[in-house]
């Protein structure tokens, strides 16, 4: 599946860049001997109606580190398929559903990537981006 346009098989239109978005507004407390209590607000689809709304607004508002997984011909040479990014507040699109074992994947314009990660992912990024590829083995796109 793996080419210069996409790690998922599927590749993006026009000005569109396909995106991961493993910072999913979850937090997490180390309750000990290895578990991790998750706490906090996935946000990267927006529902209803939050209860935790502070001021009227939703506190999980704000931008997002992302792995891009599809570029298309018109992407800017300076954005790649497999780049840490960080994308504007709210600009990506409802997610969809694109792999057999329920992986999702966002697009969004690459006028609205604010930047790239030269460092590359850390260890626990790593670890999502893994398991998020992983479940695009063996799915017919």
């Amino acid at each position: 599946m793996t080419d210069n346009l996409s790690l998922i098989g599927l590749k993006s239109l026009r000005d569109r860049v396909l995106v991961y978005i493993y910072d999913d507004g979850n937090n997490s407390i180390d309750i000990g001997d290895g578990k991790r209590l998750i706490t906090g607000l996935v946000d990267t689809e927006f529902n209803g109606i939050y209860k935790d709304q502070v001021d009227g607004k939703h506190p999980g508002i704000r931008a997002r580190w992302a792995m891009v997984v599809g570029v298309s011909e018109d992407t800017p040479k300076d954005i790649k398929v497999g780049d840490k990014v960080f994308l504007e507040q709210m600009k990506w699109r409802r997610g969809i559903t694109a792999s057999n074992h329920g992986q999702r994947v966002w697009d969004i314009s690459f006028h609205d990537i604010l930047g790239t990660d030269d460092a590359g992912f850390d260890d626990q990024e790593k670890a999502k981006v893994d398991e998020y590829l992983a479940g695009f083995e063996g799915t017919v796109v």
